[in-house]
C-alpha cells in the first residue's frame, strides 16, 4: 500500500510542478515586455539627463523653467482649475470626426 502512495504523491507533485512551469512561462513574455518598456523609459531619462539627446533636454529644461515661471506667478486656484476644465474636457475634445 504504502508503495502505492508514495508514487501518487510523487505524481502529483510532479504535476503542479508542471502547472507551475507552465504558468510561469505565460507570464514570462508578459513580463519581459513590461521589463522592455521600463529600459526603455529609463535609457530616455538618462539620455536626457547626460544631454546625448541635446534639443529634447533643451526642451525639457525650457519647460520646466516656463512650469516654475507660471506657477510663482498665478494663483493655484486658477492653475487648478485650467487643469480642470483641460481634463474633464478630453473626452469631447478628441472625438473622431467619421469619414463622409
Amino acid at each position: 500500500g504504502s508503495g502505492r502512495d508514495v508514487a501518487s504523491a510523487s505524481s502529483n507533485s510532479n504535476e503542479s510542478l508542471l502547472q507551475f512551469i507552465k504558468i510561469f512561462r505565460k507570464n514570462l513574455g508578459r513580463m519581459q515586455l513590461h521589463l522592455h518598456r521600463y529600459n526603455t523609459y529609463f535609457l530616455r531619462i538618462h539620455a536626457l539627463k547626460t544631454w546625448r539627446d541635446s534639443p529634447s533636454t533643451l526642451l525639457l529644461l525650457f519647460g520646466l523653467f516656463s512650469a516654475s515661471i507660471w506657477l510663482a506667478v498665478v494663483p493655484p486656484r486658477v492653475t487648478f482649475a485650467l487643469f480642470s476644465i483641460y481634463a474633464f474636457t478630453r473626452p469631447l475634445r478628441h472625438k473622431k470626426q467619421a469619414a463622409p
